[in-house]
């Protein structure tokens, strides 16, 4: 009896592994500051004038009635947002990439799944 329930415990904790679930907006920061400005950031504005270390652009801050740092609570509601608006939290990586109309693009797609790979070796 003790090991059906052990066994039956292990298999309900693997439909449970860290692949079924969706990472915190917490991790899923730490990736997106990593791809987009790496541990080098030297707080200079982007090509296209992004800030911050998640390289926000002014026009998404302002539509989400952020400030104009391009910080750590300006990620979170800019990812809030798209997360409300997709289905899963790829697309949400997805659209913070090219916008909710691109998330079906290949590079939007790429950019997820390297947020997604990230997210995976961190919690390792």
């Amino acid at each position: 009896m003790i090991m059906r329930s052990l066994f039956l415990l292990t298999l309900i904790l693997g439909a449970f592994s860290y692949e079924n679930q969706e990472p915190s907006v917490y991790e899923i920061s730490k990736a997106i500051a990593q791809i987009e400005t790496g541990e080098s950031w030297n707080g200079k504005k982007g090509k296209a004038g992004e800030v911050g270390r998640w390289q926000i652009l002014p026009v998404v801050l302002r539509e989400r009635g952020c400030s104009s740092a391009g910080d750590y609570y300006d990620f979170q509601r800019v990812y809030s947002y798209f997360r409300s608006r997709t289905e899963t939290w790829q697309d949400a990586c997805a659209a913070y990439h090219r916008g909710l109309g691109g998330i079906h693009k290949k590079a939007a797609k790429d950019y997820a799944q390297r947020v997604a790979n990230l997210v995976e070796s961190m919690s390792q």
